[in-house]
């Protein structure tokens, strides 16, 4: 396990090392989910203010920021002193995820290279490259936010590479003659 893993295949997680940070209550949940579904992109505040409340907040209201500020703390460990992982950019505020640290990218990097494998006639590297997507999997994707509308288009992509996934191992066992399982 890299030194951040994020993991949105099952229930949302932060990983640092071999422990699991401990993220807070649903707000920060649906903040850190919304964020994650656009990493390293700037998001602006009335995107968050939207996803986490669904109305807008009166100016004067510190609601996402010391729901920010609270995610920070709980991220803290992920970067260097004197630095975030979610920092404050014009307008809104910008996740670094760094490449190969969310599960969902590496489902997608598999199936990927597991069909690249299978079109040059590598069919058992395939099916591995394919599994070890799939053991990426720990439940529904997102599962933690799966009513809130801003997760919606992502959850069916997610459940679509998995499909896409299972066929392409599923295709793979056929043709390396493994019928019974």
């Amino acid at each position: 396990m890299s030194a951040a893993t994020y993991r949105i295949l099952g229930p949302i997680e932060v990983w640092h090392h071999e422990q699991r940070l401990a993220i807070g209550g649903p707000r920060q949940l649906r903040l850190l989910a919304y964020l994650l579904l656009h990493a390293n992109r700037a998001v602006s505040s009335d995107a968050l203010i939207d996803a986490l409340w669904g109305t807008p907040v009166p100016g004067h209201d510190n609601r996402l920021q010391m729901s920010v500020a609270r995610l920070r703390r709980s991220l803290a460990q992920l970067a260097p002193p004197d630095s975030s992982v979610l920092r404050t950019v014009a307008g809104g505020y910008l996740l670094d995820v760094p490449p190969g640290a969310l599960d969902s990218d590496l489902l997608e990097q598999a199936l990927t290279a597991g069909r690249q494998a299978f079109e040059s006639g590598q069919i058992e590297d395939s099916v591995q490259l394919v599994n070890d997507g799939l053991t990426l999997w720990r439940g529904p994707p997102l599962a933690d936010v799966a009513f809130e509308t801003f997760s919606q288009a992502e959850i069916r992509r997610l459940e679509d590479l998995r499909l896409a996934a299972t066929e392409l191992r599923v295709e793979g066992d056929l043709e390396l003659g493994r019928h019974a399982a």
